[in-house]
């Protein structure tokens, strides 16, 4: 067994995660149960190596990580940045390198939170104060109106005493007013696209929950606007403009917010068509809810221009991300819509589900 320090090239990222790289006849290496897989896709391999360097500069790490992966290179003062950067997304994705994370600060800051939580709770546990039986029994032999005023001021001072919910209390996310609450918390903005369309926000696009192509009986043919492609009938009264979004950042470029959405739809979609399959609307929610749970918390995405952060803590982020399924959900029962069809694989690349056809409707 080899262990760390050995053999292989450590290196961090911005926010202090720690990876160990190493070459493919390495492979034996067991100290980490599994290597990194998703980053042999470039949609991934690109912005994970980035977030290796300083903002702006791919130099210095991603040299030196050239020069450990290939030692015997005397080119490599010929190669420019981006030159470095492809050779080796290629060597991740033919696993020439491997990469294992050895320190997940993600992780780490979710157990401290999840430890402190149970903490709070044990105390708030251990301090609840015993109940008296012979408090109880003097009330009993109380007269009937000293009994009933004894009852009041006895229910007055435990009602000013009850403590206040605590943040750990699980929110109640069928309430439309607790999930509006939540959206505004985090400056969540949510909505039907055709609604939406109504706000001024230079930057941001509508992102939908389910791509809208996913709904479309086919492709849209040379100059045919995307809501005029026909919806299946078994999708109801569907249509993009009354399906349910919220704005995420997108310049069009990768690593913006709408982009990495938009590259695990694809990779969604190209995994269920290889195997000749097809996804239903509850299986797509089941699979976005889990996606976009995890992208509030990603460090590696731009948020705004030049802003790579976070957009919602850890502990949130899988309430958002839930909140806004349910209101696409509701908007899905509201059309009429067969949670259960299967729905294309366009958005990938990929086919339809053979039957019937009917108009889109409106274009927004």
């Amino acid at each position: 067994m080899i262990t760390p320090g050995e053999q292989g090239f450590h290196v961090s990222d911005l926010m202090g995660n720690q990876y160990l790289f190493c070459h493919s006849f390495d492979a034996g290496i067991e100290v980490f149960p599994t290597h990194l897989t998703n980053i042999q896709d470039p949609f991934y391999g690109r912005p994970f190596l980035m977030h290796l360097c300083e903002l702006g500069s791919l130099d210095g790490a991603l040299r030196d990580l050239y020069l450990y992966a290939r030692p015997h290179t005397y080119l490599l003062h010929k190669k420019n940045d981006w030159d470095v950067l492809a050779e080796l997304l290629q060597m991740l994705e033919t696993e020439e390198l491997k990469v294992w994370q050895t320190r997940d600060v993600l992780m780490e800051h979710m157990a401290a939170l999840q430890a402190k939580t149970s903490s709070v709770e044990s105390d708030n546990a251990t301090s609840s104060p015993p109940t008296k039986p012979a408090i109880r029994r003097r009330q009993a032999e109380l007269t009937t109106s000293e009994s009933q005023a004894s009852v009041e001021s006895t229910a007055s001072i435990h009602e000013s005493s009850a403590p206040a919910p605590t943040a750990s209390k699980p929110r109640d996310l069928n309430d439309p007013l607790q999930r509006k609450a939540l959206f505004d918390q985090h400056g969540v903005i949510v909505g039907p696209y055709k609604e939406l369309q109504q706000i001024s926000k230079p930057g941001y696009q509508r992102e939908h929950f389910i791509p809208h192509s996913c709904y479309m009986a086919r492709s849209s043919l040379p100059n045919e606007k995307r809501a005029n492609v026909p919806i299946g009938p078994e999708f109801g009264a569907y249509n993009e403009g009354d399906a349910i979004t919220y704005f995420v950042y997108d310049d069009q470029s990768k690593g913006t917010e709408h982009r990495y959405l938009t590259d695990v739809e694809k990779k969604y979609a190209r995994d269920l068509q290889c195997q000749d399959e097809f996804a239903s609307s509850t299986e797509w929610l089941d699979h976005m809810e889990s996606e976009t749970a995890k992208s509030f918390s990603l460090d590696m995405i731009e948020r705004s221009p030049g802003v790579y952060e976070p957009r919602i803590p850890p502990e949130d982020a899988a309430d958002v991300a839930k909140g806004i399924r349910i209101e696409y959900e509701n908007s899905l029962d509201a059309m009429g819509v067969n949670k259960e069809a299967k729905l294309s694989n366009l958005v990938g690349g990929g086919k339809v589900p053979t039957g019937p056809i009917e108009d889109a409707g409106s274009d927004f």
